[in-house]
C-alpha cells in the first residue's frame, strides 16, 4: 500500500567514484547504517567524504532544478538517469578541477553513481527500563542478525552495552542446557594448578577443585576436593593423606 511503502526507511546502499581525486577507477562501495572509515594517511578517507558531500549537493540541487522545470516537461526529465554534478554549493566546493579530477586520468569526467532503496531483513529492537521495577524491557520484531538498537530509559535500571556479551544472565540449574562459568565450577569443577603433597590449599575453602599433588619422591596424584577433604582420584605414585 502507499502508507506502508511511505512507511519504509530508504537509503543509500551502494556508493560508487571513479576519477575524484585519489580514486581514478570507479569503484563501488558498500553503505552500512553506520559505516566507519580508517586508512593510513593520504589513503583517501578525505576523498571519499567529499565525494559524499558532492553527491548530496548535487542531488540537492539537481531536485531544485527539476521543481523549477514546467510540469508538463518534468516527465521527460525524469526518466534521465544521468544529471550533472554540482561542484559549487552549500556542501562543498570544488570547482578547482585541477585538485577535483584524478591527476593519473586523462578523461575529465568525474562520476558518481550510487543505489538507494529499502535493506531488506534489518530489525528494529527497542531497549527500555521498566516504567516499574528495574528490569529491561525488549521490544523486537522478526528475528535477524542484523539489529539497530535504541535506547530508551524510563526507569531507573541500567543496561550495560560496554561489552558484547549478554550480563546479568540467570545462572542455570542442573537441568538446562547452557552453562555459565559459575555452574561448570560447582558441577564439574575447577583446575587449581600443581602443589607439593604439603602444599595443597585448604579443601574446605575449595570445593570441587581439581589439583596434581606432587609428593618428596616425586610421585604425583590428581586430587579432588568435596567440600571437606581432599580425594584421590588417579593416582602415580605419590602418597596423599585425606
Amino acid at each position: 500500500s502507499r502508507s506502508g511503502f511511505l512507511s519504509q526507511k530508504s537509503r543509500i546502499i551502494h556508493f560508487g567514484l571513479g576519477n575524484f581525486k585519489s580514486f581514478l577507477r570507479l569503484q563501488k562501495i558498500n553503505v552500512k547504517p553506520l559505516t566507519v572509515i580508517c586508512g593510513t594517511n593520504n589513503c583517501g578517507k578525505s576523498s571519499l567524504i567529499q565525494s559524499i558531500l558532492l553527491l548530496s549537493q548535487s542531488i540537492t540541487s539537481s531536485f531544485r532544478e527539476f521543481r523549477r522545470i514546467p510540469r508538463y516537461y518534468r516527465m521527460r526529465e525524469k526518466i534521465k538517469y544521468e544529471k550533472p554534478l554540482y561542484f559549487e554549493g552549500e556542501f562543498c566546493h570544488l570547482s578547482d578541477y585541477d585538485n577535483t579530477i584524478n591527476s593519473f586520468s586523462i578523461n575529465s569526467e568525474v562520476v558518481l553513481s550510487f543505489t538507494s532503496g529499502v535493506e531488506e531483513g534489518v530489525n528494529w529492537v527497542d531497549i527500555v527500563t521498566a516504567e516499574t521495577g528495574t528490569g529491561p524491557v525488549i521490544r523486537s520484531v522478526g528475528a535477524d542478525t542484523n539489529v539497530d538498537l535504541v535506547f530508551d530509559t524510563k526507569g531507573t535500571g541500567d543496561i550495560d552495552v560496554s561489552t558484547s556479551k549478554i550480563v546479568n544472565v540467570v545462572d542455570p540449574t542442573a537441568d538446562q542446557g547452557a552453562a555459565t562459568k559459575k555452574y561448570v565450577d560447582d558441577n564439574i569443577g575447577f583446575d587449581l594448578g600443581e602443589f607439593t603433597v604439603a602444599g595443597l590449599p585448604t579443601a574446605s575453602s575449595n570445593a570441587n577443585g581439581w589439583a596434581l599433588a606432587t609428593d618428596a619422591g616425586g610421585g604425583r596424584t590428581v586430587v579432588r576436593s568435596d567440600g571437606t577433604d581432599w580425594k584421590v582420584v588417579v593416582v602415580e605414585g605419590a602418597t596423599v593423606t585425606t
